[in-house]
């Protein structure tokens, strides 16, 4: 049937249109569903201390296992490969301090502390992260980072675990924790920035 130049037009307009509402659709859908994958619980602790995470493809949130030696607000999984990432937040105000305490440095003892209770008492060297890096990478004034062995309940079913650390002065410190077998799966991970920078402060 022929249609006139105006008609054409028409269609064209109405089909770019219904594109154009299936990619928001899809986008909005997609968002939602990222959101809906974080607990009410660890949501709220990214709220109120300016954090933003972002769910990497690829992983699912696993429940967070009750344990006596470093405590955490919650985890994901990947879905192919033997890697889980664990994340626990403390909020500056948390820390019961003395007056002589520097609150921007404490996340150093925090840190050995968990090496130590992950690894049962072995202890590890810690290596700062530069600090134009952790600005521009995470929004941090600071970070660190560890690695030690999996001999507790902590890391049960893994071998080795990668600690890091960001440090923002004065809102919070954030641990990030990579329980692996395999250098050769961390080192994938490192290299993947959805993965790598999934937590980040505002």
């Amino acid at each position: 049937m022929y249609q006139s130049q105006e008609e054409n037009k028409g269609d064209k307009m109405k089909t770019k249109l219904y594109l154009g509402i299936t990619v928001f659709l899809l986008f909005a859908v997609t968002t939602f569903c990222d959101a809906q994958e974080l607990s009410p619980e660890f949501s709220k602790i990214l709220e109120q201390n300016s954090l933003v995470f972002s769910l990497p493809q690829g992983f699912t949130p696993v429940p967070v296992v009750d344990n006596h030696d470093v405590q955490y607000d919650f985890a994901i999984q990947s879905k192919s490969e033997k890697l889980e990432i664990r994340y626990r937040i403390i909020p500056i105000g948390w820390y019961k301090l003395s007056a002589n305490m520097d609150t921007s440095m404490i996340y150093h003892a925090m840190l050995s502390t968990m090496a130590l209770n992950i690894s049962k008492g072995t202890l590890s060297q810690t290596h700062d992260f530069p600090s134009t890096s952790v600005r521009e990478e995470f929004g941090a004034d600071a970070g660190s980072m560890t690695a030690v062995s999996c001999d507790s309940d902590f890391g049960k079913g893994f071998q080795k675990c990668m600690i890091n650390v960001i440090h923002k002065n004065n809102i919070a410190d954030a641990y990030i924790f990579f329980l692996f077998d395999d250098i050769r799966v961390l080192n994938a991970a490192l290299m993947t920035d959805k993965i790598y920078h999934a937590l980040r402060f505002q």
